[in-house]
């Protein structure tokens, strides 16, 4: 590297420091050249502003101006516009008040009008309708009818009104009273033109009750009263009552044929006279069902019901199936005149007579207190022999010699056969007098079902005093044995049958209460509700039905009975759970409500002390319940713990895959690692 001598090195030194000076002095006159030229850039700037500034605030002052001396004109005009306004509702007012004064004008002057033509008629019908050429007549009743109706709707004068009303007031009178009077002498044809010009005044109404009025059957059979009943008599025990068989009332036989023979009779007359025939015999057959047929069935009911149920209920079925084949009779008569809408309505009227009779309700409750009745009569010898043995046993005394039979009294065939036969006629009346729809809604009722166990307790009973009897007799032994065993095996056999069908009966309960169960109940949006409750309302419903299930059945069973009927149900009540649950996909907090819900099963059946396996069921199901609940890594420690761990993989599957994170969250191929680490295993 060359170096220079120092006395070079210090003259490029003081060149370069002079160089810089000059540089800084040049630099520095600039700097001042360009702040004045700033400065007076700045004084223009502000002198141009100035000017700016004048010419907006002049301009401003004259727009406001301008727009004070428009708002003032707007001002004006708007209070021009309004008083205009007012001007024109005035004169519209005015206007309305002008046309509603020429419309009254004008109505009173048609009203005048329309009076004096209606008076110029009246003056002309008179003529006509008390002419002596019926097909006049005929013409003046359609006018008549059309002047009454005008009469009516119009506002005419007060007295002109009342005096017209009077006139065809007084004609339609005398032309009923002529009516009845060719009625009374059976004068056919002018009963027939009578007819034709009242059917055209108004309708035929009046000359069809005119006609049935003067019928002596439907007059005399109001008056009919039941003297005598084949039901009952009056001081008849009902024991003598239970061995009669039902038949109808023979007063009610009597006037059903008297009204039959009556529409016979009436028929062609009747079709000869009225034009509208079908409306005569319409009105004829609503009467013989509303006054003589109705009248008498009330008075004969509640004779019979004061007596007693069976004999109001016998009274009532044999009268309805009379009522419903006079019925039939009459539609015979009718039908090849009329056709099948007769039949309609004269159901109808039945219907209308017999209703306030047929409430199911009351039907049910009467025939269970007529049996309950019927029942305990029959079999009260054999009740009273049994409360004398047992009042001897606690007293001491022995029994009398060998049993005399007028103190051991058994419960023989005729009592039986007796029973059976009142039983059948309760079901024959139910079928009869009460809808099919009405007793299968009776018998779904719980109190139904319940009612089974009090059934099956007092078979137990029964059992109990057959055995307690083939003691005390002294017939064969061995005979009085095999008899008794061969009863009671078929008798096992039958509630058998019975115990499986009230089984039945219970899962077809429960099944239709899970089927009602929401989809959302399982994913919920509202999850602070779910935490807060203690199960699902479905949940609810089933154990409610359980708990009284179960409350009836210990109160009239034994406990041995009791668990092995109930055990069978809970195990086919857990199988419905696990199909149940495959309809739905659980979130985290709907598996804490379905684990929620099988605690509640458990607990269930803990307390009923059920069989153990049926309790493991449940308990297994609680753990299954946690896979829904847990993270997916610790859905292994759930399925290796506990009971599931007895189960292959392939039955936890299709319960893991109903977690609603089961594709999200990688579920599945955690899973299938789990089982492919415990087959290697």
């Amino acid at each position: 590297m060359v170096q220079l001598p120092l006395l070079e090195f210090e003259k490029v030194v003081t060149f370069f420091a002079m160089l810089e000076g000059k540089m800084i002095v040049d630099m520095a006159k600039m700097t001042d050249d360009n702040i004045n030229e700033l400065k007076k850039m700045r004084k223009e700037m502000l002198k141009k502003e100035d000017t700016l500034q004048d010419k907006f605030s002049s301009r401003k002052s004259k727009v406001r101006k301008e727009f004070e001396t428009m708002l003032d004109q707007c001002q004006g005009q708007m209070q021009s516009l309004e008083m205009l306004e007012t001007r024109i509702g005035r004169v519209g007012q005015t206007a309305i008040r002008i046309g509603e004064q020429l419309e009254s004008l004008h109505k009173q002057r048609e009203r005048a009008i329309h009076a004096e033509r209606l008076v110029g008629q009246l003056e002309c019908v008179k003529e006509v309708l008390y002419s002596r050429d019926p097909k006049e007549k005929v013409k003046g009743a359609i006018i008549a009818r059309q002047l009454m109706l005008a009469t009516l709707e119009d506002e005419c004068d007060k007295k002109f009104k009342e005096s017209a009303q009077k006139l065809f007031r007084d004609y339609e009178n005398n032309l009923i009273q002529q009516f009845e009077k060719a009625t009374k002498e059976n004068d056919t044809r002018q009963m027939k033109t009578l007819a034709e010009i009242l059917f055209e005044y108004n309708g035929g109404k009046s000359c069809i009750q005119a006609y049935f009025n003067q019928k002596e059957f439907l007059n005399e059979a109001i008056k009919m009263t039941p003297k005598e009943s084949i039901h009952f008599n009056d001081g008849q025990p009902i024991s003598i009552e239970l061995n009669q068989t039902e038949k109808t009332d023979p007063r009610l036989e009597m006037l059903y044929r008297e009204a039959k023979l009556a529409l016979e009779e009436d028929l062609s007359i009747i079709q000869s006279i009225f034009p509208r025939p079908s409306m005569a015999l319409e009105y004829f057959i609503q009467r013989i069902f509303e006054h003589p047929i109705q009248i008498y069935l009330e008075s004969i009911l509640h004779s019979s019901l004061s007596h007693s149920k069976v004999a109001y209920l016998r009274c009532l079925h044999q009268s309805y199936i009379a009522t419903i084949e006079i019925g039939k009779e009459f539609d015979c008569v009718l039908k090849n005149h009329f056709g099948d809408k007769i039949y309609v309505k004269i159901n109808r009227f039945i219907d209308e007579i017999f209703s306030p009779y047929l409430e199911k309700s009351k039907i049910l409750e009467y025939e269970k207190d007529a049996l309950n009745t019927i029942v305990l009569l029959i079999l009260s010898p054999f009740q009273n022999f049994i409360n004398t043995k047992q009042s001897n046993k606690q007293k001491g005394k022995p029994l009398a010699n060998s049993n005399p039979p007028n103190i051991f009294k058994l419960v023989n065939t005729d009592c039986i056969h007796q029973c059976l036969r009142l039983f059948s006629q309760s079901i024959q009346r139910i079928t009869m007098l009460v809808a099919d729809s009405k007793i299968e809604e009776e018998l779904n009722k719980m109190d139904s079902i319940i009612e089974v166990y009090d059934f099956i307790k007092n078979v137990m009973d029964s059992i109990a005093l057959i055995e307690e009897t083939v003691k005390e007799n002294n017939l064969n032994e061995k005979q009085l044995t095999k008899i008794k065993e061969d009863f009671f095996k078929e008798l096992e056999i039958w509630c058998n049958s019975l115990l499986n069908s009230i089984v039945d009966v219970h899962l077809n309960q429960i099944s239709s209460i899970l089927n009602k169960q929401k989809k959302t109940d399982f994913k919920p949006k509202d999850e602070a509700n779910v935490l807060s409750i203690p199960c699902s309302d479905t949940c609810k419903l089933i154990t409610g039905y359980l708990e009284e299930v179960t409350k009836a059945a210990q109160a009239n069973i034994d406990k041995i009975l009791f668990v092995s009927i109930f055990s069978d149900l809970f195990s086919s009540f857990q199988d419905q759970l696990l199909a149940h649950i495959k309809k739905f996909t659980f979130t985290d907090i709907g598996g804490m409500l379905l684990s929620k819900d099988f605690n509640v099963y458990y607990n269930l059946a803990f307390n009923l002390q059920l069989k153990l396996d049926v309790i493991k069921g449940f308990e297994m199901l609680k753990d299954l319940s946690n896979i829904y609940i847990v993270r997916p890594e610790n859905i292994k420690s759930i399925i290796e713990q506990g009971i599931l761990s007895s189960f292959s993989f392939d039955l936890i599957l299709p319960f893991v895959a109903l977690r609603s994170d089961f594709h999200s969250a990688n579920v599945k191929s955690l899973f299938y690692e789990l089982e492919y680490k415990s087959d290697s295993d």
